[in-house]
Formats: structure tokens, sequence, C-alpha cells
């Protein structure tokens, strides 16, 4: 074999072998490439919450499958349909003066109306009914609670109740639910703030508002806070307030109490006379004008400060036969009961 045929084969072989490295090397490029491209974009994928239960708040393991629609909501994994993507709910809507609204039927799961139900307003003795909640889940409705001095000093003076009475449990929640008195509502936090050790008033008013505002978040209601048992401003001249919430947190609040506190509603009547265990009666009328005047009205709470404007919860068997849970924020104090009417009349058609 000539020196010239050798240096040809290996020739062919030199350049066989450099083209098989480059190939791999090309190859090895793009793997890199790929990956470390896949990578950046996993950067801006974003992570579900779901993902780390640790960080979610807790629930109760008795909150039953049918708490999760609205509960869902309040947390942003759904949005509740608005009346206007109905075609046939565009016409002959409501025309309302409440800043924010929300007509829920808490059987169905059906949202039949709303305004502004993610807007955070005032909600005054509205509070009252998370007061009713969280007192019953720690004591009995039968437990005895003692009216004090500096319960009969917070503002209003609705039942009339004297210092050193004696009422049950149940009977102040119906002064609550009824009369919305607010003695009754701070007797209730003292009672049950000073057996979880608080050594004043001031701080079992304290402790308790932080039992509501633990409870608040366990139902899903995050876009609730309590100041106080009562619902009362903080400082009305300068129109801050004190517990607020929004109507879809509100409907989470209707549905679970309707279901497993349903005492915290049939306490509301249109006139109630409770007798204390000294034996002194006192007559109280509802705040809720339409228990009285409009058929088809099962219970409710009413709600008013200056600062928060006009608020009401309506519970109504309306249509015939079928529950709606009405509420009104950011109304004024007559307008609230006619936005409510006018919610009712219409859901009736």
């Amino acid at each position: 074999m000539s020196y010239g045929e050798i240096s040809q084969k290996e020739l062919k072989k030199y350049w066989k072998t450099k083209h098989n490295n480059a190939m791999a090397f090309t190859q090895k490029n793009i793997l890199v490439t790929c990956v470390l491209l896949l990578g950046s974009m996993m950067l801006f994928i974003p992570v579900s919450p779901h993902l780390f239960p640790s960080q979610q708040p807790p629930l109760y393991a008795t909150l039953l499958e049918s708490l999760r629609p609205l509960a869902e909501i309040s947390s942003g994994q759904e949005s509740l349909p608005s009346p206007l993507e109905d075609p046939e709910l565009v016409e002959g809507l409501p025309d309302l003066v409440a800043s924010a609204a929300l007509a829920y039927n808490p059987v169905t799961k059906h949202v039949s109306f709303q305004k502004n139900a993610d807007a955070v307003f005032g909600i005054a003795s509205i509070t009252k009914i998370m007061t009713a909640l969280v007192a019953l889940e720690h004591v009995g409705k039968d437990d005895i609670v003692r009216v004090s001095t500096d319960a009969i000093g917070t503002e209003g003076a609705e039942g009339d109740l004297m210092v050193e009475e004696h009422f049950t449990l149940q009977d102040l929640i119906a002064l609550m639910m009824t009369g919305s008195s607010n003695d009754a509502a701070a007797a209730l936090a003292e009672h049950i703030g000073s057996l979880y050790g608080a050594a004043s008033f001031k701080e079992s008013q304290d402790f308790f508002t932080g039992m509501m505002n633990e409870k608040a978040q366990v139902l899903g209601m995050h876009h609730t806070r309590y100041q106080n048992p009562t619902g009362l401003d903080r400082d009305e001249e300068a129109g801050i307030l004190s517990n607020s919430s929004t109507a879809r947190d509100l409907a989470i609040l209707i549905e679970y109490t309707l279901q497993y506190y349903p005492a915290i509603w049939e306490a509301n009547t249109q006139a109630l006379s409770l007798t204390s265990q000294e034996g002194f009666v006192h007559h109280v009328a509802t705040t809720h004008n339409l228990l009285e005047s409009m058929p088809g009205i099962i219970s409710g709470k009413t709600g008013f400060t200056d600062t928060a404007g006009g608020a009401l919860i309506t519970i109504a068997d309306v249509p015939l036969g079928e529950k709606h849970s009405i509420i009104i924020l950011g109304s004024t104090l007559p307008d609230r009961f006619s936005d409510t009417e006018r919610l009712v009349e219409w859901l009736r058609k």
C-alpha cells in the first residue's frame, strides 16, 4: 500500500471522528439549553397555594360539604356569577340605595342577586350574629350570665338591663337579636372571657373579640374584621369603623348559623318579654321592621351607625317554599328596609 493511499484513509478517519464529536457536542448543547429554558419557565408558573396545606387557615372537621361553595368563593377559588351574565335576569333588576347587596339561597347555593359582594363595609350590629355564635360554641345556652356595671356602661340601653341581674345565655342572645342590646353583647363577652382567665372587663372584651376573628378565619371569612362584640364604632366623629365585612363573607356566616345554630335566628321575634333570674321582666320590640310588616320574612338582624350606614340581614321564605338570605350593606337607616323590600319583591317574580 502506497503512502498516498494510507494518508487518504487516515484523512477520512480523521474527518469522520471530528464530525461525530461535533454532532455529540451540538446535541449536548441543545439538551442543556432545553433544560435551562424549561427551568426558567417554571419560575413564572404560579404554584397553587393548595399544594401547601400548612399555609391554609385551619378548618373545623365538622364543617360540612355544604359550606364549601361560599367558603371557596371567599378564598378566591371561584367567583359568584353576576346576574347581569344571565340574559333572563337583566330586565327589571332592583335599583338599590345600598352600596352592596347579596341574595343567596343557602340550600341550592344559588346566587340570585349581587352588587359589590366583595367590597368591604362597616357592619355595625350585624356583628352580634358572630357574638352569638362564638358564645354558643363555648358555653351552654342555659348558662347563667351576670350583668356587670361595666356591661351596663356600654353605649345604648336596649332592654333596660340592671346591674347584677342574671340571665340565661339564650335570653341574652334573644336580647341581642331582637332588640340589638349592646349591654347583652358585652355581658356575654365578659362572661366567656372571664371563664378563660380574663382579669378585667376590657381584657374579657378583647379576648372574646379575638375568638370572633379566629372563627371568621376558620369559616373562610377572610375579609371580615372585628374589634368588639357589639358593633359600635370606635370613633363616630372621625368616621373610624370598628367592625367590617363583605356581603359574601356574611353569607358564609348566615349559612353556617342556619345549619348549626338555628336558635340564633329563632331568637328574633316581633316582640320579646324576658324575665331575669331576679324576677324582673324586660319587654323588647324587634328592630327589624319587616318582621311585622312583610309576609314571608322569617328572621334577620339590623345594624346601623353613622359611619357604617344602614345594614340589614333578612331570612325570607321567598319564592314561596324556598329560603333566601338577603344582605344589605352601606345603605341608609330607612333605605336598608326599602332595599330589602325591593329584593324580596323581585325574587317573588
